[in-house]
């Protein structure tokens, strides 16, 4: 008898995980890279034409990104939705780096959700609030490709990319135009000095007719001003990483962001 109950368990289990595998390739394979619109929102084109933007993006950045849309959180918040999702299907589990934009049709909302200290550091709460400030403008009229494309224009101008060593190319403009700088620098002093020797000692004293001034400072008296130093806005703390504030998604995973609704 018991070994019937372990058989239906070991069935159930087996059963349903493949379900939930199958439901994540079923999920992956019916939309291009980078873009999981579950709501129907875009067209196949548009589709297509933000997951070559996305795979731009992800090819010049070392990190994800992902634009989802849904009709049913499953009882879940909309960042708690977007936070979970990212962790999903980012492809590097809780951690990796990134950041995602979701359209949550149930609640209205909007949310982009970022994961990786780089990236939360480089995607700060103001950053966010303007990044939001130009996609609810799209998203408000019902134009949901628009918006998305603004989110990733706005992803590239705030990813945090690392400075590059200068090509060759660059490296020979830098040079020219140092030395070309530098012999504007010396053209001009050489002409402000009208090729005439700077002046010695003796120019400015005379034998025997110098005077020591001998000046006497007397302490009077002593004001302290005292000031409160503030809190910078881009200080670490148990709820901020950099100027970007931070929580824990339900895996205890941290992440930024921020939403609104429209």
């Amino acid at each position: 008898m018991r070994k019937g109950y372990i058989f239906i368990l070991l069935t159930f289990l087996a059963f349903f995980g493949t379900f939930g595998i199958f439901g994540q390739s079923a999920r992956a394979e019916g939309n291009p890279p980078g873009i999981y619109d579950d709501a129907g929102l875009f067209s196949g084109e548009e589709a297509a034409e933000l997951s070559e933007k996305i795979q731009k993006t992800e090819g010049e950045e070392d990190y994800h990104v992902l634009i989802v849309t849904t009709a049913d959180t499953g009882g879940k918040t909309t960042a708690a939705y977007a936070d979970d999702f990212f962790e999903a299907y980012n492809g590097e589990g809780p951690s990796g780096a990134g950041v995602l934009f979701l359209i949550d049709m149930q609640h209205r909302q909007l949310y982009i959700s970022t994961g990786g200290e780089a990236v939360i550091r480089a995607f700060t709460d103001k950053k966010i609030d303007k990044m939001l400030d130009r996609i609810y403008e799209k998203a408000a009229d019902g134009d949901y490709y628009g918006s998305c494309v603004r989110f990733l224009r706005d992803v590239e101008r705030y990813a945090p990319t690392a400075k590059k060593d200068p090509g060759v190319v660059e490296a020979l403009i830098l040079l020219v135009i140092s030395v070309l700088a530098g012999r504007i620098i010396v053209f001009f002093m050489t002409r402000n000095q009208g090729g005439s020797v700077a002046a010695g000692v003796n120019d400015y004293f005379a034998a025997g007719n110098t005077q020591e001034i001998i000046r006497q400072d007397r302490f009077v008296n002593r004001m302290v001003t005292r000031r409160r130093i503030e809190r910078k806005d881009d200080d670490d703390g148990p709820f901020r990483m950099g100027g970007s504030s931070v929580h824990q998604s339900s895996g205890g995973t941290t992440h930024g962001g921020g939403g609104r609704r429209f």
